[in-house]
């Protein structure tokens, strides 16, 4: 719901998908370790939704990661820039290639 909201707002913009995409992945990996509230796992079938969640994500991140578009609204938004990259572990070549 908040993902819907966020993107459905007037400030969404074509460079916020990224780390939007970064922090959704990063919940869905914490979820997929342990419950939020605790230490206790989550059972079986709801570990299979949140792999096959996180499997489908990567897909799409995999198609913005690759895209010229996305890599140039990084780069040209006042908030992100060149540093969001480095921040986030991309490869010096990626980094030089965007």
């Amino acid at each position: 719901k908040d993902a819907t909201l966020f993107f459905s707002h007037d400030s969404a913009t074509l460079a916020s998908v990224i780390p939007a995409m970064d922090k959704i992945d990063v919940l869905l990996a914490t979820a997929i370790l342990k419950r939020p509230t605790g230490d206790k796992t989550f059972s079986a079938p709801i570990k299979a939704a949140l792999l096959k969640s996180k499997h489908t994500l990567n897909r799409y991140y995999s198609l913005a990661y690759h895209s010229r578009i996305y890599r140039i609204a990084l780069i040209l938004h006042p908030r992100y820039k060149i540093g969001y990259l480095e921040d986030n572990d991309w490869e010096a070549d990626d980094i030089k290639m965007a």
